[in-house]
């Protein structure tokens, strides 16, 4: 079996009012599963940096 994963890229999302926000998509094939603004992304990053130190510790 295939490990699940996603892949970060710079999206906009456009909602159906057609207001736009810039940020980051985490995409799993063509599929948008998560977009985050500029700052969810880099508190998320942050995040993520934390758990790697953990689990070298």
């Amino acid at each position: 079996m295939t490990r699940p994963s996603v892949k970060p890229r710079r999206w906009t999302w456009k909602d159906a009012e057609g207001i736009h926000t810039p940020g980051i998509a985490l995409m799993q094939g063509r599929s948008v599963k998560a977009h985050l603004t500029i700052t969810e992304a880099r508190a998320f990053a942050d995040r993520i940096h934390d758990l790697c130190d953990e689990a070298d510790a």
